[in-house]
Parts: structure tokens; C-alpha cells; sequence
């Protein structure tokens, strides 16, 4: 049996896409930036460096998308947060909602 798609769907594809890139994002930054040329000899070593890397990622380090604040102080917000970047991406997902 098929499901019919509603219009208001499309808005959870768009988003759950978002996610996604988002996730993505955030593990490429903890690889390349964090973790990058470091040697690992046990799984236990990776989840303490992963660990690690995640609270310094949310406590510690500025983020040009949250106005130059880390993810701990942007949750303390109230309102739109400004971006230090223009994502053209946004832009047009906005234009298909309209």
C-alpha cells in the first residue's frame, strides 16, 4: 500500500536533510580538526579522544554559525542568533517554503 504525501512532509524531508547535513558537519570538524593525526591502539582510546573532543566542541570552541559563541552558550539564547556567514543554501530552502 502507498502513502500519500502531504504538503507539510515535504517540510520534514527538508528538515530531517538538514539534520543530516548538520551531523555531517559536526563529524567532519571532530575528524579533521580535533582528532586528526592522532594514533588510537584501542577502542577505548578512540571513545575518550571522541568524548573529549565533543565537550571541547560544545563547551570551547567558537562557532562562526552561532555568532562567535559555543553551542553550551547558544543554548541559553532567547531568539534568532546572528550568523558570521551567509549560507545560500538557507536562503533558497526559505524561498521554497514562501
Amino acid at each position: 500500500m502507498r502513502k500519500v504525501i502531504e504538503p507539510n512532509e515535504k517540510t520534514e524531508i527538508i528538515s530531517l536533510s538538514w539534520c543530516v547535513s548538520v551531523a555531517e558537519r559536526v563529524n567532519n570538524t571532530i575528524k579533521n580538526e580535533l582528532l586528526k593525526d592522532m594514533d588510537f591502539f584501542s577502542i577505548k582510546e578512540v571513545r575518550e579522544a571522541v568524548k573529549g573532543a565533543v565537550t571541547f566542541y560544545n563547551n570551547e570552541r567558537p562557532h562562526m554559525s552561532l555568532d562567535g559563541m559555543t553551542p553550551a552558550e547558544a543554548t541559553l539564547c532567547k531568539g534568532e542568533i546572528r550568523k558570521m556567514w551567509c549560507s545560500y543554501r538557507e536562503k533558497a530552502l526559505k524561498n521554497l517554503m514562501i
